[in-house]
């Protein structure tokens, strides 16, 4: 990843806390996060999500479970993240 594109990530995600990583096979990271809500030591329950990094460009992804969307993620509260040998990419 570039150093700037670490710094970007810093600042933009200062309050996260990292539940689990995986990299696929198309050399991508993802990430399952919480928020915490600025200023206090509470998660922050409308805001968790999965992130997928492109380390290649750095451009980054955010899937959160949206109730009235049927194809988006089935939970946005992930705690654990697997790629199988096959390159399926299983959240859990």
């Amino acid at each position: 990843m570039l150093p700037e594109t670490v710094l970007r990530l810093a600042n933009d995600f200062k309050n996260i806390i990292i539940t689990s990583l995986e990299t696929d096979l198309e050399e991508n990271l993802w990430v399952g996060s919480l928020y915490l809500k600025e200023g206090i030591d509470e998660i922050d329950l409308e805001k968790p999500s999965v992130l997928k990094i492109n380390l290649s460009n750095s451009e980054i992804q955010k899937f959160q479970h949206d109730p009235s969307d049927e194809t988006s993620i089935t939970s946005s509260f992930i705690t654990r993240i697997f790629s199988d040998r096959t390159g399926v990419l299983w959240l859990g």
